[in-house]
């Protein structure tokens, strides 16, 4: 899906694509059960626009689907296109075959802002016998690309890391 922006200057028109960002968003996503971690890890490399500074995962566990929404945002947009990485990790979940839902939402936070979604296609992840511990639901990301400074971060960050002090005193 492309969506052109035309912009008339003086005589000349000149055609904007910040949708190229999206190329290809829907590939090279994987998911499989990790049997030591009793997780499914979720795996996408994916090219977008170099000016994407943060991405986030929301899941959401209904029955035997898991709905992945990754959040790709950029408060302005750069005419270069780069390499990402992300990965999530999904806890608590019973035995079964699930069918996974990936939905990539892309969100120009600048002015003026607007938002491009894509319902990727759907796969299935086999999950085997285990004892699921708590909730279904994510577990923590880790995402790398150009714009942004290899992100890891976990659900709850105030009881999962490290205090903001203890932070500070590991780089004294």
């Amino acid at each position: 899906m492309s969506r052109r922006i035309l912009v008339a200057v003086g005589l000349a028109v000149v055609v904007v694509c910040p949708a190229q960002a999206q190329v290809g968003v829907c590939d090279g996503i994987e998911g499989a059960w990790v049997e030591a971690a009793q997780e499914v890890v979720f795996h996408h490399e994916w090219e977008d626009n170099c000016g994407v500074n943060q991405v986030d995962y929301e899941v959401e566990v209904v029955g035997g689907s898991i709905l992945v929404t990754e959040i790709v945002s950029a408060p302005a947009l750069a005419y270069c296109i780069c390499p990402y990485v992300g990965d999530a990790r999904v806890g608590g979940l019973a035995p079964g075959d699930y069918d996974v839902i990936w939905h990539y939402l892309f969100v120009h936070t600048g002015d003026p802002g607007y938002q491009y979604d894509e319902y990727c296609d759907t796969f299935v992840v086999t999950v085997p016998e285990n004892d699921p511990v708590g909730d279904p639901g994510l577990v923590g990301f880790a995402v790398s690309g150009c714009g942004i400074n290899d992100v890891t971060a976990v659900p709850d960050p105030e009881t999962t890391l490290p205090n903001l002090g203890d932070i500070r005193a590991m780089f004294r």
